[in-house]
């Protein structure tokens, strides 16, 4: 796991935490005009730290100043200092050590997808479990959103589900890495799926055509699904989005988009996640081309050469 933060702050026990990435990338992002080289540096974690594992699937922050992450070997929780890992050995209640995705509540409720187990709710120090039993489509958790309404509502293997109560109940039957859903801060519904892009508020619909093929969102087959493709609301402007889909960045302005494309720096992996900071700079978290930032129409990536092991 890495952090990439300014040179000259000093290491906080429990620090804000303005954004994150997944794919084992931990970002603390601040806003300057000074160049990231100069401005940032990396520190990282392993398995020699108390991680699990090495890969981390996504990472979360709690009100609570917690940031929590998710292995294939359980859940790990990091207060800024040491890692306390919660398994199926020494918590009762999990289903799984397979964990997947992650939603922190604003009452600092975490919720946990996982491979195969369901999804599992922490709270008051104490896992529950919800399963096919409790309504939902699958045990296998790819995505968990909340909703412009205050819904929990849980991407499946075999559909979306959403939360009444304690049982789920079912929105769909479409297996989840065959659309993408992001629901704003501005209260808008985006869902892309083979039907294009569709932008939904206050019971009002807009689509726009897909400015790539929906055959081609990554050239891996394995990757060659909906629930790939980032998107993010821009902080400065909302209502405009950025997306990225075969190998390309795009931003969404007055139903015309804007391409960004390798003559740009961009680079052609799968972008794991979006984030940007309070200076506007888009960061892209990358499968194999490491971190890169958009700022002044230019894409720059950071790798080994610049702290990355």
């Amino acid at each position: 796991m890495f952090r990439f933060r300014p040179r000259q702050r000093k290491r906080s026990k429990q620090g804000v935490l303005l954004t994150y990435l997944v794919s084992g990338v931990l970002l603390c992002l601040t806003a300057s005009s000074r160049t990231a080289a100069q401005q940032y540096r990396f520190d990282s974690w392993t398995t020699d730290d108390g991680l699990p594992q090495n890969s981390v699937y996504s990472i979360t922050q709690t009100s609570d100043g917690y940031i929590w992450l998710t292995t294939l070997d359980g859940l790990v929780r990091f207060d800024g200092v040491r890692f306390t890992v919660f398994n199926k050995g020494n918590s009762p209640g999990l289903t799984t050590n397979r964990m997947i995705s992650l939603f922190a509540e604003d009452d600092s409720t975490l919720w946990v997808g996982t491979e195969v187990g369901g999804l599992l709710r922490f709270r008051d120090n104490r896992f529950r479990a919800f399963t096919a039993a409790d309504g939902l489509p699958s045990g296998s958790v790819n995505k968990i959103y909340k909703d412009g309404a205050g819904n929990l509502l849980v991407g499946t293997q075999g559909g979306l589900a959403r939360l009444d109560g304690e049982r789920f109940i079912a929105e769909n039957i479409v297996d989840s890495r065959n659309y993408a859903l992001y629901f704003s801060p501005s209260g808008v519904r985006w869902q892309l799926d083979e039907r294009g892009l569709r932008a939904t508020k206050d019971d009002h619909t807009t689509i726009y055509e897909l400015p790539f093929s929906f055959e081609r969102i990554a050239s891996d087959r394995t990757f060659n699904y909906p629930i790939f493709v980032q998107m993010l609301e821009d902080r400065q402007t909302p209502g405009v989005l950025w997306l990225t889909a075969a190998g390309n960045l795009y931003r969404l302005e007055g139903g015309r988009f804007t391409t960004y494309t390798a003559q740009d720096g961009m680079p052609a992996n799968l972008v794991r996640a979006l984030a940007q900071d309070a200076g506007g700079s888009i960061w892209l978290g990358t499968d194999g081309a490491g971190l890169c930032r958009f700022a002044d129409g230019r894409i720059r990536c950071y790798t080994t050469r610049d702290g990355f092991e």
